[in-house]
C-alpha cells in the first residue's frame, strides 16, 4: 500500500513538472561596440529576469482579449518611447559629424576583440523586443566609436555618446519595472514578484499599465495609448488628483492662517 502511495506520488510530481515547463527559446546575439560587450556581458541575466515580468503577464492574459490586447500596446509604445531616445543620441551623432566635416578623414585598421557572443535562454517570444533594441544600440554605438577611432570625435563627444545610450536602456528598463510594480509585494520574507499580482491590478481592479513620471518631451509619444486605455484605472491620474488635492488643502490652511493672523493684530 505504502508502496502504490510512493509512486502515485511520483507520477503526480511528474505531471506536475511537465505541466510547468515551456518551450525554451534561444536567440543567439554577437555584440561588436565596445560599450555593448561589457554591458550584455554584464546585464544579461537581470535584462532576461526583468523582461521576464512582460512575457509571464502576456500569457496570463493570452485568454483575454482585451488585456492582452492593451499589454501588447503597452509593449509597443515602450519601444516607440526607446526609439525616440535613440533618435535623439543620433541626432546628437549626426551635429558631432557636421562639426567633424572639414577634417580629413584617415583610413585606420581597427582591431576589435572578438565580438560577444550570447545565448539568451527565454520562454517567450516577446524576447525579440528587447534583443532588437540591443543589437540597433550596438549598432549606432559602433558607427560612434568608428568616429572616435578615426579622430573625428573628443573624448567628450564619446562620453555624451555613451551618457546618451546608457540613457536609453536604463529608461526603458525603469518603465518595465514601474508598469509592474503592483506585482511587488512586501510579505515576511521581505519583498517578493508574482506576475499574478500584476494580473489582479489590471483585471480585477481594472488598472491599465501606465508610463509613469515622464519627461514633458516623451508624454506625446504615449497620449495615444493614454487615451486608447483611458476607460481603465490610471495609478498616475488618482497620484496627480490626490496631489492636487493636498496642494489646495496646504492654500487654504495657508491663507485661513493669514486671516486668523489678522484678526489677531487688529484685536
Amino acid at each position: 500500500m505504502a508502496k502504490g502511495n510512493q509512486n502515485a506520488k511520483k507520477t503526480e510530481q511528474a505531471s506536475s513538472t511537465q505541466e510547468r515547463k515551456h518551450t525554451t527559446l534561444r536567440y543567439t546575439t554577437k555584440m561588436q561596440s565596445d560599450f555593448m560587450r561589457a554591458y550584455i556581458d554584464k546585464n544579461i541575466g537581470s535584462l532576461i529576469m526583468l523582461y521576464g515580468r512582460i512575457g509571464g503577464l502576456l500569457r496570463l492574459v493570452q485568454d483575454d482579449v482585451p488585456l492582452s490586447t492593451m499589454v501588447e500596446d503597452w509593449v509597443l509604445y515602450n519601444d516607440k518611447l526607446a526609439y525616440y531616445q535613440l533618435e535623439e543620441a543620433s541626432a546628437l551623432l549626426e551635429q558631432i559629424q557636421m562639426q567633424s566635416a572639414n577634417r580629413l578623414e584617415l583610413d585606420v585598421q581597427i582591431d576589435r576583440p572578438e565580438p560577444l557572443e550570447s545565448t539568451w535562454q527565454v520562454n517567450h517570444s516577446c524576447y525579440t523586443n528587447l534583443i532588437r533594441l540591443m543589437l540597433t544600440i550596438d549598432k549606432f554605438i559602433l558607427q560612434s566609436e568608428e568616429m572616435y577611432f578615426k579622430g573625428m570625435m573628443s573624448d567628450v563627444q564619446m562620453n555624451q555618446i555613451n551618457r546618451q545610450v546608457d540613457m536609453v536602456i536604463s529608461s526603458y528598463l525603469e518603465r518595465i519595472l514601474k508598469a509592474t510594480s503592483p506585482g511587488k509585494q512586501r510579505d515576511s520574507n521581505g519583498y517578493r514578484y508574482k506576475n499574478q499580482d500584476l494580473l489582479a491590478h489590471i483585471k480585477d481592479a481594472g488598472y491599465r499599465l501606465e508610463f509613469h513620471a515622464l519627461p514633458k518631451e516623451l508624454e506625446g509619444v504615449v497620449s495615444e495609448y493614454n487615451q486608447r486605455y483611458s476607460k481603465y484605472k490610471s495609478l498616475v491620474n488618482e497620484r496627480l488628483e490626490k496631489a492636487r488635492a493636498k496642494t489646495a488643502e496646504r492654500k487654504e490652511r495657508s491663507q485661513t492662517d493669514k486671516e486668523q493672523s489678522g484678526i489677531s493684530e487688529a484685536v
